[in-house]
């Protein structure tokens, strides 16, 4: 690498330090989704993917509207203290939509070592789960399908990685990308809410 390209990465390194430094927002708290059998959600993500659940709420009242209902909310943990989260209801009250699986709408989580992503290729094949794994020369990564079809990313972010991915200015590839393409996406309206939704 030359001065010049190590003084650039310092520079990039420098930028993004003051950038998350001046953000309102440390970590991620939670991300909860709806799932349609709990047990089946903790075998996944504690005993497949080895993030412990480390809270479940019972909860009798829903937070906000104080509304009477009955649902549970378990919490497993990442390595920052972050949780992904999910709910489970007892009645049908809220009635669980069945998702459609895609490789765009997907949450996705970093692994310490690079290792981690092999091991779960190893253990998604040894259990039958579907998977796909991606390895290109940024990301290595695996993603794994979890019980309610949704699917989720275990990926190693290999050195430089984050400075490709935030190579150039984002406001202005987005504004031209939604110049040429922004309304051509088809929508497709979800079914009808009930009044509790």
């Amino acid at each position: 690498m030359s001065d010049t390209q190590g003084n650039a990465a310092a520079d990039a390194e420098g930028a993004r330090k003051r950038r998350r430094a001046a953000s309102l927002y440390s970590n991620y708290f939670h991300r909860a989704v709806r799932v349609r059998d709990m047990e089946a959600t903790r075998r996944f993500y504690e005993d497949v993917m080895r993030l412990p659940m480390v809270a479940c709420e019972v909860m009798e009242a829903a937070k906000g509207s104080g509304e009477a209902t009955n649902y549970i909310h378990t919490f497993f943990e990442l390595g920052d203290g972050s949780y992904l989260a999910f709910f489970q209801f007892a009645d049908d009250r809220y009635p669980y939509i069945e998702r459609t699986g895609s490789w765009f709408d997907h949450h996705a989580i970093n692994a310490k070592s690079e290792q981690t992503v092999l091991d779960m290729v190893a253990k998604a094949k040894q259990l039958g789960i579907f998977h796909l794994q991606v390895d290109d020369p940024t990301c290595h990564s695996v993603y794994i399908r979890d019980p309610d079809g949704d699917m989720f990313e275990i990926a190693y972010q290999r050195p430089g990685s984050v400075d490709a991915l935030e190579d150039g200015d984002a406001h202005e590839k987005l504004k031209n990308w939604l110049a040429l393409h922004g309304d051509k996406q088809k929508v497709v309206p979800r079914p009808k809410r009930s009044q509790n939704e």
